[in-house]
């Protein structure tokens, strides 16, 4: 098949799954990328090998669409991004390095852990990287608005390039899959005009990668990925065994994909609910805080994280029983176990867990002379959530010390 026969295919496949609009929107970027030679100029023998790698990665990515265990939602996500990345270009080494990230992020839709955190932590340097190549093409020698409009316009098929460039310079620092984009596009930014957009993306990245916020960005997806098969059943007839069962398959799945095994993300975990005035099951505003700290546990058993939680005052007691308050830093949970339970990620993670309240917080005693523990931002938190979800609960029996922290 040639260059322009294959690449309808993508649009195809979402026609069949019955997605229409998505279908009609892909097949518009085709149209726009096939309209700019067929197959986009070539200059090099560099240019050539990127084509032929463009056909293999492409053949590859039609094929992971139609993989039984795919999902329509999550492949649109991948295809949408790819063009979105692909841009106005005309480079081959470009194209060639969006089809193979393409892939590897299909890919890492069921290869578990390791190869899902590679396309997590390419996909964030991308997409930080890429509104930075504004100043790198538009900001040189212009006096005028008009004049940086124009000359950004006229530049606009470098910036996948230059985002590529950034990922490459950063690709050692991160553990990233390099690509093959080379570095001769005089866009007129002098060495220190890179580097300093080096560094800010570096710096970012570091935020970014640290385990709190990897959890919370992946229990989000997690959560998406459940919702999906949600969307896709017919549950309103079920039992309530037959409920309990699909709630088990479903979490089975969603662990299995994004942990490369099942047991990760407990089914529990996916049925908090953000406000005691939402309907538990009706998912409207789900709670990500028990896959997270799922997450967390299971990031310390790779290695991917160092120390144990943070235990916060002393044991708290209430109508569901005994519990410990525990944070990472960021999130606050209410773990239910007693005051003689071992207090490691290992023996924590089959422990029932929510998200704590300022009430809960507020009924044990804390130490908040130890600066170990970010107090003030933790509570500035509790009382920022309780406010949007329970405007009306009343703040009355928070003590004075939290409030003056």
């Amino acid at each position: 098949m040639t260059w322009s026969d294959k690449w309808p295919a993508i649009g195809d496949y979402f026609a069949r799954k019955g997605m229409r609009a998505a279908a009609d929107r892909l097949s518009t970027s085709i149209r726009d990328l096939l309209s700019r030679g067929d197959p986009p100029v070539r200059v090099s023998s560099g240019e050539e090998a990127a084509y032929q790698h463009c056909h293999r990665d492409l053949d590859q990515l039609i094929d992971l669409l139609d993989h039984p265990n795919g999902q329509p939602r999550w492949n649109l996500i991948v295809a949408e991004r790819l063009f979105a990345d692909i841009g106005t270009s005309r480079d081959m080494y470009h194209i060639a390095t969006c089809l193979k990230d393409a892939v590897n992020a299909l890919s890492s839709f069921s290869d578990g852990w390791t190869a899902h955190m590679a396309v997590s932590k390419q996909n964030t340097i991308k997409n930080l990287a890429a509104p930075l190549t504004d100043s790198l093409i538009s900001a040189r020698d212009v006096t005028t608005d008009a004049h940086r409009a124009g000359r950004a316009a006229q530049m606009e098929h470098l910036k996948g390039p230059l985002t590529n460039r950034i990922v490459n310079a950063l690709a050692k620092e991160f553990g990233l899959r390099g690509n093959n984009q080379p570095l001769e596009y005089d866009t007129g930014e002098g060495p220190d005009d890179f580097q300093t957009t080096l560094d800010y993306v570096s710096a970012l990245a570091r935020t970014l990668f640290k385990p709190s916020s990897v959890s919370a960005t992946m229990a989000a997806e997690a959560m998406q990925r459940y919702l999906s098969y949600r969307a896709s059943t017919e549950i309103a007839d079920m039992t309530s065994d037959e409920l309990t069962q699909w709630q088990q398959d479903a979490a089975r799945k969603v662990s299995e994909g994004i942990c490369g095994q099942e047991g990760v993300l407990r089914p529990e975990s996916f049925l908090l609910k953000a406000s005691k005035k939402v309907e538990l099951g009706t998912m409207s505003f789900p709670d990500n805080a028990a896959l997270q700290f799922d997450l967390l546990a299971y990031m310390h058993g790779k290695g991917d994280m160092q120390g144990p939680p943070m235990v916060l005052g002393a044991a708290g007691q209430d109508a569901d029983g005994p519990y410990r308050i525990v944070t990472d830093g960021t999130m606050v949970w209410k773990v239910m176990v007693d005051a003689n339970a071992e207090m490691s990620w290992a023996a924590l993670k089959s422990a029932t867990v929510k998200r704590a309240t300022l009430a809960d917080f507020c009924a044990v005693k804390h130490d908040l002379s130890d600066k170990s523990i970010p107090y003030k931002s933790l509570i500035d938190n509790l009382l920022a959530r309780q406010a949007e979800l329970d405007p009306d609960a009343s703040m009355n029996d928070i003590p004075a010390a939290y409030s003056q922290l």
